[in-house]
């Protein structure tokens, strides 16, 4: 370091800094634009975060969906063989409407996630 003079002054070993810059040296050390591509960069990444977060919960709801229908279907095989469950058209519209359901979920997600195909 040194004393009040306009003398360079050593940040690091690496970095030497004016300890009083020039309006000149300052405006161009300022970058308007890394700063610009620093916030994106941070505003991405929180983007991916938010998308990983979201797509997980997705899953889940989907393995969720995948062992109900599971279930349904192996229930639907015992009651019919004991002579009870639904009947085939009330059994075909519970199928039709849960998956119907998962695939209208998977595109509302899609949608919010990756509005107008931007990732």
């Amino acid at each position: 370091m040194t004393d009040e003079t306009n003398e360079v002054v050593e940040a690091t070993d690496i970095i030497e800094v004016d300890k009083y810059p020039t309006p000149e040296e300052e405006a161009r050390d300022f970058d308007a634009k890394r700063e610009h591509d620093q916030l994106d960069v941070r505003d991405r990444k929180k983007d991916i975060e938010f998308k990983e977060k979201y797509f997980g919960l997705t899953k889940w709801i989907t393995g969720f969906w995948a062992g109900f229908i599971m279930i349904a279907v192996a229930t639907q095989i015992v009651l019919n063989a004991m002579g009870a469950g639904l009947s085939d058209p009330a059994f075909i519209a519970l199928i039709t409407t849960t998956t119907g359901t998962l695939l209208g979920f998977w595109y509302l997600i899609g949608r919010s996630l990756f509005p107008n195909g931007k990732t």
